[in-house]
């Protein structure tokens, strides 16, 4: 499985060494972000265009779309609504349809957000996206964090995917969309789900800026203790950490992508 690391904007670093790219929206307007994913692909690199929603921002479809096409997007992440699956499937299909109305030939493919409140409406949601007509560009599916409603175990996620994937439904939904791919957004609280999630054959990549973030706290992922990015994350000028810390972000980074079985991607010298 390969990891599309989320890094602060001056350490792109860490981000670039990973082939899959999550380009967040609501970056754009910080000059360095812009220039970094405004220019052309680099080789084997494979852009997904965030639709902002876990950044707890207001979705602006037409400019979504203008983003996406200007930073060469292979795939963008269709508006969704945090753990309501119609509002979820009712705001993909007025995307769509904004969508064909404002460029007949999409350059690029969508992706679905499974929402829900539980199993039942997360099926609901995921059926969706590979039998409804208005769905059918949509070769992604994505399985977000949040799905992990438990406060103990977080494996909420791992427990539906493991039951999708061993299912004779999962073999009907591949035969629907036989290029169907599967992104899991974001880390859990349980730092190890990774492990879990890089057992499925079926899982393509996942996001996270977990290995990151903890190691700017001085904290080795191998402790097995989560904490939440920092508040000014995106604006962490690594300059100003000891160089001890960038080397914990350095381990942190390559064994997360052992624990992703991720072959892909680098983990860079440390930055300073």
């Amino acid at each position: 499985m390969q990891v599309a690391l989320i890094s602060p904007i001056l350490m792109q670093k860490y981000a670039d060494a990973s082939r899959v790219q999550l380009v967040l929206p609501h970056l754009f307007q910080n000059p360095i972000y812009a220039a970094r994913y405004l220019e052309p692909l680099k080789e084997g690199e494979y852009r997904i265009l965030d639709n902002g929603v876990a950044e707890g921002l207001k979705v602006n479809g037409p400019l979504l779309i203008r983003t996406a096409m200007a930073c060469y997007a292979h795939e963008l992440v269709m508006p969704d609504v945090m753990k309501e699956c119609d509002a979820t499937i009712a705001s993909g299909q007025q995307f769509v349809h904004m969508l064909k109305a404002l460029q007949p030939q999409v350059p690029f493919n969508l992706a679905g957000v499974v929402q829900g409140t539980g199993f039942a409406e997360w099926m609901k949601c995921l059926n969706a996206y590979v039998y409804y007509p208005d769905f059918k560009q949509v070769l992604t599916v994505m399985f977000p964090r949040c799905m992990n409603k438990s406060e103990h175990d977080f494996t909420d996620r791992t427990q539906f995917m493991r039951g999708l994937f061993e299912s004779k439904h999962w073999q009907e939904l591949l035969e629907v969309k036989p290029d169907l791919q599967v992104h899991c957004l974001g880390a859990s609280p349980w730092v190890r789900e990774v492990e879990t999630i890089a057992g499925f054959a079926d899982v393509r990549s996942m996001d996270t800026c977990l290995p990151v973030a903890l190691g700017l706290d001085g904290i080795d992922i191998r402790r097995d203790i989560y904490c939440g990015r920092q508040t000014d994350y995106f604006a962490i000028d690594p300059s100003k950490f000891d160089p001890g810390l960038m080397e914990v972000v350095n381990d942190n980074c390559r064994i997360f992508r052992e624990w992703a079985r991720d072959a892909s991607s680098t983990t860079p010298a440390s930055e300073v």
